[in-house]
């Protein structure tokens, strides 16, 4: 059965339990009784929705797990942390037989051939897993829209699971995961299922009521970037962070000028930096030689030459947005977990920058093979768009903040001028606690120490970037379609204040 409301209260769960207006509530009720909801939050002040993001958010929302035979539940069993995938099982041999699809198929490999709708992921902080926050998930996605980021944040909605029918994907999951952190988040999933008390704080898995777990519904996609972007990873943690400042795009940001300029100095010199590098590591700058860096900057050095400028200042405008955020929201476990998707850019016969998404997988390193006829298109350039897909290591205060401590905002020095203005104005709404505050207060059911939090991270990006800008060292010329013309853009003026 499902009922629709409007006023609910999210994450009641015993710190925060706020009534909010939502866009709509959908209310399923399990086969022993137990009423879930998932929520569509409301939107974000001046966030830039796009129509498939309020599609997406009301098809997750639309799912019921036990009335609709043709979607069936199974346990993520790669990875690192515990999750719960949805698979469409219409137009398959499983169709409307979602029972026998999650007897037969679940735990095995056989999940591959199906295609997702989208993933449950709820908070797992417990010792011997990898970290995860529900609400991190839905703040990215909002406030990625305030900032109207061109890196795409999926979209995410609030959901709720009875812990009983949880528990049977949680069993199957300790079952069919290969040891390590994976299985240790489905371990304590189901300790805390069949003993709450197990699990502290209840309040990060359970609902108030303690009937139902709760987390998010996302569909995260694209496939994994190399070093060229997730950084030779000599090291988890700072030093991810900061090998990350080494990859092409992060180090042209840090070059003053104009941004054709950086681009071209980056490009010309790039591979003295991989020398210099390969020299440190093979020299034993770590307690011991890591041969997976030296593969990574090998891959660098053949990828090097398949970078085109204007692939690299797409990469630019989004590493300075991944940077803001993970700033702004102490996200610890960025590094490794960036992905891309590929498009075909082109400028059309009246002089517009339009792009088609291309249906590849490939690395950088193959991409000689893509292909794309277009009859409008007189010159083609692919380029790799930036997907942040996994976003729940952040706002957590026992999350370590490595950008912040890397320095990685004090590094740029190219920024788009709408990204200045959206900060600008965020920092300022935070801190007379105007209409984005409420909304934060409001709709995540945050502590108020991580709002606090979030608050002085928000001054500290916005400090550093007006002090560039009052400075001059800050030049806001990131404009990827401008620069598509003819390999130059025009700065863009601004009001430090």
């Amino acid at each position: 059965m499902k009922e629709k409301l409007i006023l609910i209260s999210l994450f009641s769960i015993g710190v925060i339990a706020s009534e909010i207006t939502a866009d709509v509530t959908n209310i399923f009720t399990s086969p022993s009784g137990v009423e879930e909801k998932c929520t569509i939050l409301p939107e974000i002040a001046d966030g830039d929705y796009s129509k498939s993001d309020k599609e997406k958010e009301t098809i997750f929302c639309d799912v019921n797990f036990y009335e609709d035979s043709n979607f069936g539940l199974c346990p993520k069993t790669w990875s690192t942390s515990p999750g719960t995938i949805v698979y469409k099982l219409k137009g398959t041999s499983y169709e409307q037989q979602k029972s026998l699809f999650e007897k037969e198929v679940c735990g095995t490999s056989a999940t591959r051939k199906f295609k997702a709708l989208a993933k449950f992921k709820n908070s797992m902080n417990q010792e011997g897993t990898s970290g995860t926050y529900a609400a991190s998930n839905l703040l990215y996605y909002h406030f990625s829209r305030f900032l109207d980021t061109s890196v795409s944040v999926p979209v995410s909605v609030y959901r709720e699971i009875d812990k009983s029918e949880h528990l049977k994907r949680a069993t199957l999951g300790v079952l069919a995961s290969p040891a390590g952190m994976i299985r240790n988040g489905w371990k304590w999933t189901v300790n805390a299922i069949l003993d709450p008390s197990v699990y502290r704080p209840t309040s990060d898995l359970f609902t108030d009521d303690g009937a139902k777990i709760y987390g998010v519904l996302l569909k995260d996609s694209g496939e994994r970037y190399g070093a060229e972007i997730n950084g030779i990873r000599s090291k988890w943690g700072l030093q991810s962070s900061i090998d990350f400042k080494n990859t092409p795009a992060f180090v042209a940001l840090g070059l003053p000028g104009p941004v054709e300029v950086a681009i071209k100095a980056t490009l010309d010199n790039y591979a003295n930096i991989i020398k210099d590098e390969v020299k440190v590591h093979k020299g034993g700058l770590f307690k011991k030689k890591n041969h997976e860096a030296l593969e990574n900057l090998n891959y660098l050095s053949k990828v090097l030459p398949l970078i085109s400028p204007e692939q690299m200042i797409f990469w630019m405008k989004e590493l300075s947005e991944i940077t803001i955020l993970d700033t702004i929201f102490s996200q610890q476990d960025r590094i490794g977990n960036i992905d891309f998707k590929w498009y075909a850019y082109f400028v059309d016969v009246n002089g517009k920058v339009k792009n088609e998404k291309i249906d590849s997988d490939v690395s950088l390193l193959k991409k000689n093979d893509l292909n794309f006829d277009n009859a409008e298109a007189s010159k083609v350039v692919f380029i790799q768009r930036t997907q942040l897909g996994d976003n729940d290591a952040g706002v957590r205060n026992a999350y370590m903040n490595f950008p912040k401590s890397a320095g990685l905002v004090e590094a740029i020095s190219h920024l788009n001028a709408k990204t200045y203005e959206r900060v600008k104005a965020l920092s300022y709404d935070l801190n007379s606690q105007g209409v984005v505050f409420q909304y934060l207060q409001d709709n995540f059911g945050l502590k108020s120490s991580e709002i606090t939090s979030i608050v002085k991270n928000t001054n500290h990006v916005f400090d550093i970037l007006k002090a560039k800008c009052q400075q001059g060292s800050l030049n806001f010329d990131l404009e990827p379609k401008e620069f598509m013309k003819d390999q130059k853009v025009v700065a863009k003026s601004v009001s430090c204040e």
